[in-house]
């Protein structure tokens, strides 16, 4: 299986040749330029200050281009996936959060990782590789958009309850040199964690809860069952996001 990372960075991008300053990403356009996107009204989202788009050839982004991502093959079935995932969100909210660009390339690389996605709260910018498998599309959407989430809003109880969840002897393994080491796919073998790259960072455990929470409830809800560290952590995390009043479009 193919092994993909989250990453969540909040360094300045700085670029030549940049067509949009608001993010500074070169070689992107809006994606209802795409002809097999003409019947769907962007309306809705362009007027909440959302903007979908594209790359129509590679980016490479970074103080060191240790951001790289290839030009979008457009595919309508992964589109759909995109569109089912965004209407899940009051767009209200997402404005808020200043989610604004959601920037759609393939072969994203992160320091020559490969990376289902990418989130910069300072440019209000998520990046999603659209070459990943068509599972994981929606997870990387939601995942990348908590991180906007948490970066604009106080994280302290969150995070203290969070780790109130973990064995007294669990420590998060984050290093700079184990990444390929880690998996996203969903498994009933790690007590307390969704995926193996949960127990990267407590911000990517919190980001892959949400993102399969948001994803499939019905999962979440199979995996809690026999679980109860897990369960106890879906729980902080819908504390955390009544307190900052989200709400799921499909839960009204």
């Amino acid at each position: 299986m193919r092994l993909l990372f989250f990453l969540f960075f909040f360094s300045n991008i700085i670029l030549a040749n940049t067509i949009f300053e608001s993010n500074q990403l070169n070689n992107i356009d809006y994606l209802k330029k795409i002809k097999e996107t003409e019947k769907f009204d962007f309306s809705i989202y362009s007027k909440n200050r959302i903007f979908l788009m594209y790359a129509y050839d590679n980016i490479t982004a970074g103080k060191i281009d240790n951001i790289k991502c290839n030009k979008l093959n457009f595919k309508i079935h992964k589109f759909n996936l995109l569109i089912k995932a965004l209407k899940k969100y009051d767009l209200k909210f997402l404005n808020k959060i200043n989610a604004n660009y959601l920037v759609l390339c393939e072969n994203l690389k992160i320091n020559n990782h490969l990376a289902a996605g990418f989130a910069n709260s300072n440019f209000s910018t998520i990046i999603i590789d659209f070459s990943v498998d068509k599972n994981l599309i929606e997870r990387a959407i939601h995942h990348e958009i908590f991180h906007i989430i948490l970066s604009n809003h106080k994280t302290k109880l969150l995070n203290e309850n969070w780790l109130k969840q973990n064995k007294d002897n669990f420590t998060y393994k984050k290093c700079k040199n184990c990444n390929l080491s880690y998996d996203t796919k969903l498994s009933y073998e790690y007590q307390g964690f969704l995926t193996d790259y949960s127990k990267y960072s407590l911000s990517e455990d919190q980001a892959e809860v949400f993102s399969v929470w948001m994803s499939d409830i019905k999962i979440v809800n199979s995996l809690i069952k026999n679980d109860d560290i897990l369960k106890n952590k879906v729980n902080v995390l819908k504390n955390f996001l009544d307190k900052i009043n989200f709400i799921r479009n499909d839960e009204k």
